[in-house]
C-alpha cells in the first residue's frame, strides 16, 4: 500500500531554477498532480520534429489553431489530436474529456484526465495562443 503513495518526480516545466539555486522539480501524490500537469503541457506545446533526438515526440496541434476557432468540426479535430497526443506520450493518464473556451486569440483547453495510479480524475488547463498570419 505504501508504494501507491510514492509518486512521480521530474524536472519542472517550464524549466526554471528554484530558490536554492537548483533545477526546480515537481512531484505527484494522491492529492497533487503537478508533475503530470506540467508533463501534459510540455507534450502539447512541443512541436513535432522540434526535438532533434526524438523526432516523433510532440504534435502538430499548432497547425489546427489557425483554423476557424469556433467551428465544431475544427474543435472536434483539435479534441481528437489533444487526446491522441496525451495518451501516446503519457501512459500515466487517460483523457476523459476536452472542452474549449475561446477568447480572441486564446484557446483554453480544459482536459479532464484520469490518473491511473491513484484512480482519481482532475482537470488540466492548457492555453494555446492563435498567432494569426504566422504561417
Amino acid at each position: 500500500m505504501e508504494s501507491k503513495l510514492l509518486g512521480f518526480k521530474g524536472i519542472s516545466f517550464p524549466f526554471r531554477i528554484d530558490s536554492s539555486g537548483r533545477v526546480a522539480t515537481s512531484t505527484t501524490s494522491p492529492n497533487d498532480f503537478t508533475h503530470i500537469k506540467e508533463s501534459i503541457e510540455q507534450i502539447l506545446k512541443t512541436r513535432k520534429y522540434e526535438r532533434i533526438m526524438e523526432n516523433d515526440f510532440g504534435n502538430e496541434i499548432d497547425i489546427s489553431l489557425f483554423e476557424v476557432a469556433d467551428d465544431p468540426t475544427n474543435l472536434a479535430i483539435l479534441k481528437h489530436n489533444i487526446t491522441e497526443c496525451i495518451e501516446t506520450w503519457d501512459n500515466r493518464v487517460k483523457v476523459l474529456d476536452v472542452k474549449f473556451e475561446i477568447e480572441d486569440t486564446l484557446i483554453n483547453a480544459y482536459i479532464t484526465i484520469f490518473v491511473k495510479k491513484y484512480l482519481v480524475t482532475d482537470v488540466v488547463t492548457v492555453t494555446f495562443e492563435r498567432k494569426v498570419g504566422e504561417y
